[in-house]
């Protein structure tokens, strides 16, 4: 199918949702960076992960009035494999990024390489070819990225210290990046699209399935680093002053990341091709540059500005379009 036959205010609610989780992960980015700081990648995505859960299940029960309302096993068990590779392993991966170079190059390179293998992906699965004029303003919104990332090399403070560590954060973010996109596709068979007889799951629903099955995933992640580590790699107490942040980094992140950010993303997904999702949810690098401003007291010079500048006009033409 082309991407013009999908109804002209679907369309649209699929854009500002994608647009809303990029503004809410740019908030998460830099509270589990934080928080990771502190206490770690692997406790910061299962801490993460189990509070979202519990706050998912209470909003399901409250919209659609049970605890487990009735889902299709295909559904089910492709937002399973969903939650485990996208919000487990991906995010496992994004995390421990952000603590090597930094949440604002950690998200760059995640974001970039979602997109077009969404996009690479969802029109064998799903069907769904990209216009000419959409593959233009994806290519625009991808170049702004890029050119965002050409305007620094570290990622600020408290980063990668050797070459080998930030190649490992880079690598970490690349596989962080494919997992996601792999899981976006996922999630939007899961969400009905692609069946034989039309299925419609809540998007709510969805997200908290993809949060049980990634807690499980992320326990086993949590104890393979742990025991990788050892006892040599166990973390000394924190003072009361780091105590606070990794609990307010963890609260704000949770908040706008697993519950606010992918319940958008799965409403983006339900109602735009993936690949036009994935690529407005990428604009996260771009909307975090006055935050460096603001926390990190980056100074933006004329590659970050200009790369926004083409990443925010490919934007408006993939939604005016």
């Amino acid at each position: 199918m082309t991407i013009a036959a999908a109804p002209e205010a679907a369309v649209w609610i699929g854009h500002a949702a994608a647009l809303g989780a990029a503004a809410c992960w740019v908030l998460t980015a830099m509270a589990f960076a934080a928080a990771g700081r502190r206490i770690g990648a692997s406790a910061v995505n299962l801490l993460r992960i189990a509070a979202a859960l519990v706050i998912l299940a209470i909003i399901v029960r409250w919209r659609l009035g049970a605890w487990l309302p009735a889902v299709p096993d295909r559904s089910i068990g492709l937002l399973l494999l969903s939650g485990v590779l996208g919000l487990a392993v991906g995010d496992h991966l994004l995390f421990s990024a952000l603590i090597r170079v930094g949440p604002r190059l950690g998200t760059l390179v995640a974001t970039t390489l979602a997109p077009p293998l969404a996009a690479v992906l969802a029109w064998p699965v799903l069907g769904e070819r990209l216009a000419v004029a959409q593959m233009g303003s994806m290519a625009m919104i991808l170049a702004g990225i890029a050119w965002v990332l050409a305007e620094r090399a570290d990622g600020g403070p408290g980063t990668a210290r050797t070459a080998a560590d930030r190649r490992t954060g880079l690598l970490m973010a690349a596989g962080g990046g494919a997992c996601q996109a792999a899981g976006l596709i996922l999630s939007k068979l899961g969400l009905g699209h692609g069946a034989a007889e039309p299925v419609a799951v809540d998007a709510v629903l969805a997200t908290a399935v993809r949060m049980a099955a990634a807690l499980p995933a992320a326990l086993v992640l949590a104890a393979w680093v742990r025991r990788r580590r050892g006892p040599a790699g166990a973390r000394p107490p924190l003072a009361v002053r780091d105590r606070r942040i990794a609990v307010a980094g963890l609260a704000v992140g949770t908040v706008f990341g697993p519950v606010l950010g992918v319940w958008c993303s799965m409403v983006a997904v339900d109602h735009a091709p993936a690949g036009i999702a994935a690529t407005l949810m990428a604009t996260t690098p771009v909307l975090i540059l006055p935050v460096a401003v603001l926390v990190d007291r980056e100074r933006l010079g004329p590659a970050a500005i200009g790369g926004a500048v083409l990443a925010v006009a490919g934007v408006a033409l993939l939604s005016l379009g």
